[in-house]
This record gives C-alpha cells, structure tokens and sequence, in this order.
C-alpha cells in the first residue's frame, strides 16, 4: 500500500495543482460530524462483531458453506488489486489520461486518478490509526482471534479491502447509471471477500476496511459537489461554489 499511496500522489503535480488545492477541503470532509457518526457507528457494530462469537461463526459458514473451487479462482485472479497489482491499474489510468487530455474519456480517466487519490491521500492515516487502535489477528493464525487488542497486532482493520475497494467506489460515485452504480460497487467488494476466503481476515474486518474507503471516497465527493472543475485541451479552470 505504501508503494501505490506514494506512487499515486507523485503523479499528482503531472497535471494539475487544482486537485491538490481540494484535499484540504477533503480532510474537513472526511472529518465532519457527520462522517464520524458514520465511522462510529460501522465501528460499533463492528466492535460487537468482533468481540463477540459472531465473527468466527461468520467466517467459519463462509469456509463450509460458500467457499469452493469458484470462489478460490475469483480471488487467484483478483487479490492482486489490494496489492501491488493496483500499482499498474493506476499507472494504466494515468498514462491513459496524459494521452487522451481533451477528449471525455481522458477527463474522465483524469477525474477518476485524482478523486482516488485524494481518498487515499485523506483517509490512509486514520485507517493505519485504526488498524492499530482495534488491533485484532488473523483466522489463519488462532481460533477467536478477531477480539479487539489494541496495540498488539494490526489486522482489526483490513488493509486490502480498503486498497481495492477505493477505484471502483469512486467509479460508482462517478457513473450516473444505477446499474453501473450497482456493479462497480459489488466489484468493490471483491477484495474483501477474497481475504475472507483466503482466510487472512475476519468478515468485521473486511467491513471496517470497505467502510473506511467509503468514508473516503464520500467525503471526496461531499468536497466535489461544492467545487466547480473545468477541464480542457489547453486549460483548467477551478471555482468553489459557496
């Protein structure tokens, strides 16, 4: 995550300044009152979750009962997009936009680089804060490990959920289709069940993870709402709509 997070925001200043202007306005977004009583309470219901016998029976029917030959393939050709295979997806978006700047698909690729960036750019510390604040293990390493131990591991919160889930929520903020809508985001879960199925986190922690990035990815298009971007061959023109 650290290699995308850097590389992503490196490539920031190879188009504009005027997304960059916006992340301030993102961070008081992200940390509205409003955004936190909706992070308080995914966190609450996923406290009761995961200190509780709830998770491991969850993830034990999901072994049983769900988990078979299909399940394992989808994650073989996917887990890569919580890692560093979301590395060349963003690289893939970037080299796109520089080639096709002025045409409505560049702006749009353009569009969709920077609003993932600035989620990852506000909402990575708060999601490490909380990887370690909740501080839960691994199914893979002891039976009833998802109780909250704050400060000993950091798994309470899963990382690749969040990774893979941040693109296709932005695109599903982006889409106007609902159809669309509704498949970009149930491809936004894909990281997660596959930790589920590979056994490396417990369903609380796939949902805290897939939250914190919606949280991010809201509070990018709370500030975009208010912002006013114009995008063009020769031009870019930013605004703020009070």
């Amino acid at each position: 995550m650290r290699k995308f997070l850097l590389s992503t925001l490196i490539s920031l200043p190879l188009f504009s300044l005027s997304p960059i202007e916006k992340i301030p306005h993102d961070a008081k977004a992200y940390f509205s009152a409003e955004n936190g009583k909706m992070l308080a309470s995914c966190f609450t219901i996923g406290a009761v979750i995961a200190n509780s016998p709830m998770d491991q029976y969850l993830y034990d029917f999901y072994q049983n009962n769900i988990r078979n030959d299909h399940t394992d393939f989808l994650v073989d050709h996917w887990r890569t997009m919580g890692q560093n295979g979301a590395i060349a997806a963003y690289s893939a978006i970037a080299l796109f936009s520089l080639g096709a700047r002025g045409t409505k698909a560049g702006d749009f690729a353009y569009e969709l680089l920077f609003k993932s960036g600035r989620a990852f750019a506000i909402g990575t510390i708060p999601l490490h804060t909380m990887k370690q604040l909740t501080g839960g293990s691994r199914p893979i390493y002891t039976k009833r490990s998802s109780y909250w131990k704050p400060f000993t591991l950091r798994h309470g919160v899963s990382g690749d959920t969040y990774t893979g889930a941040i693109l296709f929520i932005t695109l599903a903020k982006m889409v106007e289709s609902h159809y669309l809508k509704a498949l970009f985001y149930g491809i936004s879960t894909l990281n997660g069940i596959g930790r589920i199925n590979d056994g490396y986190h417990y369903p609380s922690q796939v949902f805290l993870g897939w939250m914190m990035a919606y949280a991010a990815c809201d509070a990018v298009d709370h500030t975009d709402s208010k912002f006013n971007l114009s995008i063009g061959a020769d031009r870019v023109a930013f605004g703020f709509e009070f």
